[in-house]
């Protein structure tokens, strides 16, 4: 689906001092993913198995991840959007609070409460959208 290949990077050896990633305990945490988005589409049904994809890619992902550096924290990384019908979707950008089914980001595969919630997930970081608008005279 998303990863064609296995995590290599966990394995890695870097220099100066030879040692895996999975064991230097400078590394914070490891990212899963940056903002994956599936293609944009209202069809509901469509949308629905987008979500429940990312959903288990993201399970399966962070399991394994899991299995093989237990010592790191493990988090993935999209804006924060909420799944088109959350309550919480009106904190979505781009659509309007009277209008949610107007604005794209619920509609895009990501749930920021689905995926916070999957197991060997440990901590979740939802971005802040500032839109200014500049008038020039």
């Amino acid at each position: 689906m998303m990863c064609t290949r296995p995590f290599t990077t966990v394995f890695h050896v870097h220099f100066p001092k030879p040692s895996k990633y999975k064991d230097d305990p400078t590394i914070f945490a490891w990212n899963l993913y940056n903002e994956p988005r599936c293609p944009y589409s209202q069809d509901q049904s469509a949308t629905g198995a987008c979500f429940s994809d990312l959903q288990a890619w993201t399970a399966e992902m962070a399991g394994y991840l899991k299995s093989v550096d237990p010592n790191h924290l493990v988090s993935w990384g999209h804006e924060g959007f909420f799944k088109f019908d959350s309550p919480r979707a009106s904190n979505n950008p781009f659509g309007t609070p009277s209008n949610v089914q107007s604005g794209w980001s619920g509609y895009v595969g990501q749930d920021f409460e689905g995926q916070s919630a999957v197991p060997g997930i440990d901590f979740a970081v939802r971005c802040c959208v500032l839109l200014l608008t500049f008038t020039y005279m």
